[in-house]
């Protein structure tokens, strides 16, 4: 069992769609916690790319350390895309 939980300290918003996540989070603020790949990735300050093919097990494997070192970066929020609903993707229900 767990002693305590994780949580980022700086805040993690979920955005539905990552094209228009500039309208509301400067890009040159902002991290991503990227799921799949998508030209909109290169405008962000800093990008963790949890699966560059959206295979919901790699990206199980790489959300926690993800987020941890977005969380490190010189950055004011993350943003990260619901992952599918479906599989693995329901977990986060």
């Amino acid at each position: 069992m767990l002693l305590k939980h994780y949580a980022p300290r700086k805040p993690l918003y979920l955005v539905d769609d990552l094209s228009r996540a500039g309208e509301r989070f400067a890009p040159a603020e902002t991290g991503v916690l990227a799921f799949g790949n998508s030209e909109e990735l290169t405008r962000f300050a800093a990008v963790e790319q949890l699966s560059e093919g959206s295979d919901l097990r790699e990206a199980a494997i790489h959300f926690f350390s993800g987020i941890r070192r977005l969380d490190k970066c010189d950055i004011r929020q993350i943003v990260a895309t619901p992952f599918p609903d479906e599989g693995l993707g329901r977990a986060a229900e």
